[in-house]
């Protein structure tokens, strides 16, 4: 069996503190001298990427935001695979002061926000998490674990959540239209919350 492609992740695996190693770089190119595609996949937004690592064409393609985002370096081929954040989610940001950068599809926030998230729970005592991950093991997970341990006592009903099923995640527009939570979905959520 020959290998076709190599998957790998930018972070703590081919980069270490945000720089790429030029030995690194050396490897992909010897790999895809021998016919393999080198597909570098990360969280990362793709401009904060080309700030950290350069020039991507090493790669045969680039999947960053999360999946969201495909870029094909030898082609300058960019395709987006998921929607752009609702300006009204980016307006109320901005109107609570909360830092954030955003991405062609993600919204990046730094730990210390949690403080904004903790002071809206407490004040409207409910909490509606969404996300376009799997519900299992998730960082809505995460969050709903950290709010169920710091601010339990100020809930007047369970933390939701809203996410995919437990699917792998479709590479097709169509289908991710049916998995992740909609508009209509996430508004029906919050009135069956707030009226909890």
């Amino acid at each position: 069996m020959k290998l076709g492609a190599i998957a790998v992740d930018y972070d703590g695996t081919i980069a270490t503190g945000d720089t790429l190693d030029p030995s690194v770089r050396d490897a992909i190119g010897t790999a895809r001298q021998q016919g393999i595609a080198v597909i570098l996949v990360t969280g990362r937004r793709l401009s904060d990427l080309r700030n950290v690592a350069g020039n991507l064409a090493c790669f045969d393609a680039v999947v960053c935001e999360n999946g969201a985002v495909l870029e094909f370096p030898a082609s300058g081929r960019h395709v987006i695979i998921a929607h752009a954040p609702a300006p009204i989610f980016v307006e109320e940001l901005q109107r609570r002061g909360v830092a954030y950068v955003a991405g062609e599809v993600v919204i990046e926030t730094a730990a210390a926000n949690a403080e904004a998230v903790l002071a809206s729970v407490r004040k409207t005592r409910r909490c509606v998490i969404v996300h376009e991950d799997t519900m299992t093991a998730g960082f809505g997970a995460e969050i709903a674990a950290v709010l169920a341990q710091q601010a339990f006592f100020d809930l007047d009903a369970p933390i939701e959540r809203l996410a995919m099923p437990d699917i792998p995640s479709p590479h097709s527009l169509g289908l991710l239209e049916v998995v992740v939570p909609s508009v209509v979905r996430i508004v029906q959520t919050v009135r069956d919350v707030a009226s909890a």
